[in-house]
């Protein structure tokens, strides 16, 4: 049997096309492995478009034309001419009263008025010579510191003993004294009038060298006597009886040492000087008590509280007066339009009610909506707006924007929310955004546009035509800003951009910068790249 041999040289030539297909699929893996590593994108083309910009909200119809007639005062029906659902004609009959009730009520507030306006020509009077008297006191109070300062120099320079032993009784009786009349009532004019007495008394007494002290005490207990027989002291508003109160201010005053030698009536030149003193700074205090007062009488706080109160009443007056006048000539339409609430029937007493009659001039329509912070700056009054309602839609014109908001204080955060997804106004569909209150006319309202039901309105804001834009699957938001990734063609990749935009449709926005036309973008990027840069395949 013959023997084959196989050539070595065929067996390499099999083995090394082995490798080279091996070679070929490893690095067909490796290329294709490399591709799906790339992120795959739909790119989208900036060109131009129109964008109608709107701004959406729901809001309640309300007739055009609302009166209500109420009664502010008490008074009684007397003929109804009216029920709810009938139509009247400006000047038409609604209702009439008897006002004699006013009558009372009136007499009743001018006596009151009355009363503020002599209040507030007293307060007018005590101000006048209030200023006129502290003017007078302040310049008593400069003389009698001049007088003060040269007498303390004086006795400074005597006997300390002596000095010592006027001092020490002048202030402890003082201090006593001042106690015991701050006690004797909640008033302090009245207490400040019988520390002046006291005071004044007891000077007097020292300056004509008087230093008994129950002589002193019986003069001081004469004065204020003397001031409850002229009426100038109230006993009504003391927590004692001015008796008791003469009492403890005789106890105070016959515990003390008036002078150095109380026994001598010829006291020296020193201690004339010493009681002199003593006198003085009993005055300056009682000075300073009349001050304070008259500086409280001077001022304008009274007397502009009395004014208040005198012009608050006088408003009331006339007010009272006018709804009389008003009520005497009874109720007529102010306008043609429709009965929609009657309260009120002849006998009745105003007082049980707490609504007379509404008149509504059904013939024109409003709808009112409440738009956010985000919205209202886009709306002024004149712009068109279409109006829709389970029956129909109609058209319409902004009439006014009230000039506060109301509400709570989400209503700019969901706006914003709302303008990332282009969505406007959403804030006037919750209850907790502050708004600012739009009224719309509705022009041609039929039967079908009712008060007090709900209608959405389309406000056409603005117009913009041939301008660049892009769809909003386009763009991410951030706290940021907004960006796209904009794809450069000749190195393959994409860059996150951040762009400005400007009008807003449902689907588009107006691109105010960071973009020009022919720019091509990621159409719908995701909220997951981790990079701001990189590499892309286009996906056809």
């Amino acid at each position: 049997m013959a023997v084959v041999k196989k050539s070595k040289k065929k067996k390499i030539i099999i083995i090394v096309c082995i490798l080279i297909a091996v070679a070929g699929i490893a690095a067909g893996i490796t290329a294709y492995a490399i591709e799906q590593s790339i992120e795959h994108v739909e790119l989208y083309t900036i060109g131009k478009s129109d964008i109608y910009e709107t701004v959406d909200a729901t809001g309640k119809v309300s007739a055009g034309t609302v009166k209500d007639y109420k009664v502010d005062a008490v008074a009684t029906v007397k003929e109804v001419f009216v029920q709810v659902g009938d139509e009247v004609k400006k000047g038409d009959r609604l209702a009439t009263f008897d006002t004699s009730a006013y009558e009372e009520q009136i007499k009743n507030l001018q006596k009151s008025y009355d009363k503020a306006k002599d209040g507030y020509n007293e307060a007018l009077a005590s101000q006048k010579k209030a200023k006129s008297n502290l003017s007078q006191l302040n310049g008593k109070i400069s003389a009698l510191q001049k007088e003060i300062n040269a007498l303390q120099k004086s006795v400074s320079t005597g006997s300390g003993e002596l000095q010592s032993s006027i001092a020490d009784s002048y202030n402890k009786a003082v201090a006593q004294i001042t106690d015991i009349v701050n006690s004797l009532s909640d008033d302090a004019q009245t207490t400040n009038l019988i520390l002046s007495v006291v005071m004044q008394t007891l000077a007097g007494q020292l300056d004509d060298g008087v230093t008994s002290p129950s002589a002193i005490a019986d003069a001081v207990a004469d004065a204020l006597n003397r001031e409850i027989d002229k009426g100038n002291i109230n006993e009504s508003t003391l927590n004692v009886s001015l008796e008791k109160a003469i009492e403890q201010i005789r106890a105070v005053i016959n515990s003390q040492q008036w002078g150095a030698n109380a026994a001598d009536s010829s006291l020296s030149q020193l201690q004339k000087d010493a009681a002199k003193l003593a006198y003085d700074e009993i005055m300056m205090a009682s000075y300073n008590a009349e001050k304070q007062i008259y500086s409280t009488l001077s001022s304008d706080t009274l007397l502009d509280t009395r004014k208040e109160l005198m012009n608050t009443t006088k408003e009331a007056l006339n007010a009272l007066n006018e709804s009389k006048q008003a009520l005497a000539a009874g109720w007529t339409a102010d306008f043609d339009g429709v009965i929609t609430d009657c309260s009120i029937a002849p006998g009745q007493q105003t007082s049980l009610i707490s609504s007379g009659i509404t008149l509504q001039n059904l013939n024109k329509m409003t709808v009112t909506v409440s738009l956010g912070e985000y919205d209202i700056h886009k709306v002024e009054a004149g712009m068109p707006v279409e109006i829709t309602t389970a029956y129909g839609k109609y058209t319409g014109t902004v009439i006014s924007k009230a000039p506060i908001a109301g509400g709570g204080s989400d209503g700019s955060l969901l706006d914003s929310v709302g303008s990332m997804m282009g969505i406007s106004g959403i804030s006037s569909l919750t209850q907790t955004g502050a708004g600012v209150d739009v009224k719309i006319s509705v022009d041609n309202p039929d039967d079908n546009i009712i008060v007090g039901f709900d209608a959405g309105v389309e406000i056409s804001v603005g117009e913009h035509i041939g301008v660049p834009t892009i769809p909003s699957e386009s763009m991410i938001h951030d706290k940021t800003g907004t960006y796209v990734y904009l794809y450069n063609e000749d190195e393959e990749t994409v860059t996150k951009t951040k762009i400005e935009t400007g009008a807003m449709s449902y689907t588009e926005y107006e691109i105010k910068s960071g973009l020009k036309e022919g720019d091509r973008v990621i159409y719908a990027p995701l909220s997951t790249y981790e990079e701001d840069s990189f590499e892309v395949k286009v996906s056809n």
